[in-house]
């Protein structure tokens, strides 16, 4: 089986940053005699919401639940870029994540079976210090596919605090974390903690939990559980986004 790399940023598409990277990638394992086709590239996203490590915290973690051990993954969201905070390979789960330490790697605090702070000399000569994906990243995630060192042990990640439900004994208070391009509402409370004939209101109304979103009426309201397991409210074939005119930390409360 081909060993998968996977890039993810917030660079978008309409410049050639996220080719830039991958094209370092591949310079880096021709020049250090790799087969480039033993291996298996995958965009995983260049839309990231810009400059949202938390966002980048979400990719980390979708792909350490989907992807297959010995994975390589370069995740770049990184408004810190030149400054101080240091550049990791984070392995977890028999895979490898590389990226910015500015706690995108909040996801694998519990999971991390070694931290590897990127050495600074694999930086490419008179090379701009604003573009680590290239120039930093890419050049270690060559290395790794090789099974060669990039750097040095080191302890500990810089970690945000999660935002967690509280809860109550017939209520769960929560809020909206994440919005995706559907405009379905994430929230941060697990859909597992929520009893059956539990009720969910946002901004003062109340909304069904169905089982998926075929289940309700076209233009209607609906709360689920996600493909990541959380409370979900999603409007079929719509926008919950735009019927709720909701944003990321608006509360959402359950009661039964």
């Amino acid at each position: 089986m081909k060993k998968v790399i996977t890039f993810s940023s917030d660079f978008g598409w309409r410049e050639s940053y996220a080719a830039e990277m991958k094209g370092a990638f591949f310079s880096e394992l021709s020049n250090l005699s790799g087969d480039i086709g033993a291996f298996t590239v995958i965009d995983a996203s260049h839309d990231l919401p810009k400059f949202d490590i938390r966002a980048g915290a979400r990719m980390v973690n979708s792909l350490l639940k989907t992807y297959p051990k010995g994975s390589i993954h370069i995740i770049v969201v990184d408004p810190g870029v030149g400054s101080e905070r240091r550049a990791l390979a984070v392995s977890s789960n028999e895979q490898w994540f590389i990226g910015p330490d500015n706690g995108i790697f909040t996801p694998l605090r519990n999971s991390t079976s070694k931290i590897v702070e990127i050495d600074s000399s694999l930086r490419k000569k008179s090379i701009s210090r604003v573009f680590d994906g290239r120039d930093l990243f890419a050049p270690a995630a060559a290395r790794l596919a090789l099974d060669m060192e990039v750097g040095a042990h080191a302890n500990g990640l810089t970690l945000f605090e999660e935002k967690m439900p509280i809860y109550e004994k017939s209520k769960i208070s929560g809020e909206i974390i994440f919005i995706d391009s559907f405009g379905n509402l994430k929230t941060n409370i697990p859909f597992r903690k929520i009893p059956n004939g539990a009720t969910v209101k946002l901004f003062g109304k109340n909304v069904d939990i169905k089982s998926c979103y075929n289940d309700s009426d076209i233009g209607t309201p609906v709360a689920i559980e996600s493909s990541d397991n959380v409370l979900e409210i999603a409007v079929r074939e719509g926008s919950a986004y735009e019927f709720f005119s909701a944003e990321p930390g608006a509360e959402v409360f359950v009661t039964w």
